[in-house]
């Protein structure tokens, strides 16, 4: 762990609890969207993603479900 982050935990730690809680959920938002955006940027994921794209196009199409097909 770097001694930024470090820094920053310790910070965090003053907050109360219930700040504490919404300052972790905002941190996993950001996490998940730079985990993401790594993923998306490796040229290895390039063939993996075009075959799902070929595969989405090759199968059948279905409409958007709705609420009132949710509910019959």
């Amino acid at each position: 762990m770097t001694e930024r982050l470090r820094a920053f935990l310790e910070r965090a730690e003053q907050l109360p609890p219930d700040a504490q809680e919404r300052l972790i959920e905002e941190i996993e938002d950001v996490l998940d969207n730079a985990e993401w955006h790594v993923l998306l940027a490796d040229p290895r994921s390039s063939p993996v993603l075009d075959e799902l794209i070929a595969q989405a196009q090759q199968s059948r199409k279905r409409p958007w479900p709705t609420l009132a097909s949710v509910r019959s």
